[in-house]
Protein backbone atom coordinates (compact mmCIF):
# COMPACT_ATOMS: atom_id res chain seq x y z
CA UNK A 1 0.00 0.00 0.00
CA UNK A 2 1.81 3.00 -1.38
CA UNK A 3 2.31 6.13 1.63
CA UNK A 4 -0.33 8.80 1.83
CA UNK A 5 1.51 11.77 0.53
CA UNK A 6 2.21 14.75 3.64
CA UNK A 7 2.49 18.69 2.27
CA UNK A 8 4.88 18.60 5.25
CA UNK A 9 7.45 16.46 3.00
CA UNK A 10 7.54 18.79 -0.06
CA UNK A 11 8.32 21.68 2.77
CA UNK A 12 10.97 19.92 4.40
CA UNK A 13 12.63 18.55 1.36
CA UNK A 14 12.65 22.27 0.10
CA UNK A 15 14.06 23.70 2.96
CA UNK A 16 16.89 20.60 3.51
CA UNK A 17 17.16 21.58 -0.46
CA UNK A 18 17.92 24.97 0.45
CA UNK A 19 20.45 24.52 3.19
CA UNK A 20 22.48 22.44 1.07
CA UNK A 21 22.42 24.68 -1.64
CA UNK A 22 23.74 27.60 0.89
CA UNK A 23 26.47 25.09 1.89
CA UNK A 24 25.18 24.45 5.59
CA UNK A 25 25.65 20.55 6.03
CA UNK A 26 23.70 18.60 8.20
CA UNK A 27 26.11 15.72 8.93
CA UNK A 28 24.94 15.11 12.63
CA UNK A 29 21.82 14.95 14.72
CA UNK A 30 23.28 17.88 16.64
CA UNK A 31 23.41 19.63 13.10
CA UNK A 32 19.66 18.84 12.62
CA UNK A 33 18.66 20.06 16.23
CA UNK A 34 20.37 23.16 15.56
CA UNK A 35 18.71 23.83 12.38
CA UNK A 36 15.07 22.76 13.70
CA UNK A 37 15.79 25.39 16.78
CA UNK A 38 16.60 27.98 14.48
CA UNK A 39 13.46 27.21 12.38
CA UNK A 40 11.43 27.38 15.43
CA UNK A 41 12.43 30.39 16.37
CA UNK A 42 11.73 32.00 13.08
CA UNK A 43 8.27 30.60 13.16
CA UNK A 44 7.47 31.54 17.00
CA UNK A 45 8.50 35.35 16.01
CA UNK A 46 6.31 34.97 13.29
CA UNK A 47 3.53 33.89 15.46
CA UNK A 48 4.14 37.02 17.80
CA UNK A 49 4.07 39.40 14.74
CA UNK A 50 0.67 37.93 13.93
CA UNK A 51 -0.15 38.15 17.23
CA UNK A 52 0.91 42.14 17.36
CA UNK A 53 -0.81 42.90 14.31
CA UNK A 54 -3.82 41.62 15.72
CA UNK A 55 -3.53 43.42 19.03
CA UNK A 56 -2.73 46.58 16.91
CA UNK A 57 -5.58 46.18 14.42
CA UNK A 58 -3.45 47.02 11.54
CA UNK A 59 -1.23 44.83 9.19
CA UNK A 60 2.53 46.34 9.75
CA UNK A 61 3.49 49.13 7.39
CA UNK A 62 -0.51 49.97 7.48
CA UNK A 63 -2.40 52.50 8.30
CA UNK A 64 -2.99 53.21 12.38
CA UNK A 65 -6.18 52.63 13.40
CA UNK A 66 -5.15 53.41 17.21
CA UNK A 67 -2.78 55.79 18.42
CA UNK A 68 -0.69 52.38 19.56
CA UNK A 69 1.79 51.30 17.28
CA UNK A 70 4.70 48.87 16.95
CA UNK A 71 7.80 49.88 18.25
CA UNK A 72 10.31 47.45 17.31
CA UNK A 73 11.73 44.04 18.78
CA UNK A 74 13.16 42.92 22.01
CA UNK A 75 15.37 39.21 21.70
CA UNK A 76 14.17 36.55 23.93
CA UNK A 77 16.11 33.04 24.06
CA UNK A 78 13.79 30.13 25.43
CA UNK A 79 15.10 27.13 26.82
CA UNK A 80 14.48 23.80 25.54
CA UNK A 81 15.46 20.04 26.73
CA UNK A 82 15.43 18.62 23.97
CA UNK A 83 16.35 21.62 20.97
CA UNK A 84 18.81 24.31 23.55
CA UNK A 85 18.30 27.39 22.92
CA UNK A 86 15.81 29.06 20.94
CA UNK A 87 16.15 32.91 19.64
CA UNK A 88 13.26 35.24 18.73
CA UNK A 89 12.27 38.43 18.79
CA UNK A 90 9.39 39.55 20.30
CA UNK A 91 7.58 42.32 18.79
CA UNK A 92 7.00 45.46 21.28
CA UNK A 93 4.11 48.16 21.08
CA UNK A 94 4.68 51.95 22.19
CA UNK A 95 2.49 52.33 25.05
CA UNK A 96 3.43 48.59 26.25
CA UNK A 97 0.13 47.04 26.05
CA UNK A 98 1.17 43.86 23.82
CA UNK A 99 0.86 40.40 26.14
CA UNK A 100 2.00 37.91 24.05
CA UNK A 101 -0.13 34.32 24.44
CA UNK A 102 2.48 31.93 22.21
CA UNK A 103 5.50 33.19 24.40
CA UNK A 104 4.18 34.82 27.48
CA UNK A 105 6.43 37.56 29.00
CA UNK A 106 9.14 36.51 31.75
CA UNK A 107 9.00 32.71 30.26
CA UNK A 108 12.05 31.26 28.66
CA UNK A 109 11.43 27.52 29.47
CA UNK A 110 7.99 27.21 27.75
CA UNK A 111 8.93 24.73 24.94
CA UNK A 112 6.96 21.90 26.86
CA UNK A 113 4.00 24.35 27.17
CA UNK A 114 4.34 25.37 23.73
CA UNK A 115 4.16 22.01 22.76
CA UNK A 116 0.85 21.26 24.97
CA UNK A 117 -1.17 24.02 23.05
CA UNK A 118 0.10 23.83 19.97
CA UNK A 119 1.31 20.93 18.93
CA UNK A 120 -0.33 17.74 21.00
CA UNK A 121 1.56 14.72 21.20
CA UNK A 122 -0.78 11.92 19.85
CA UNK A 123 -0.22 8.04 19.97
Amino acid sequence: MKRKTDPLDSVAGQILENAKKSGLEINTAEDAENLMAHMLGRLLTQMLDGEMTNHLGYERGGKRVTENERNGHSSKTLKSSSLGNIRIDVPRDRKGEFEPRVVPKHKRHSWRGLRTRFWPCRG
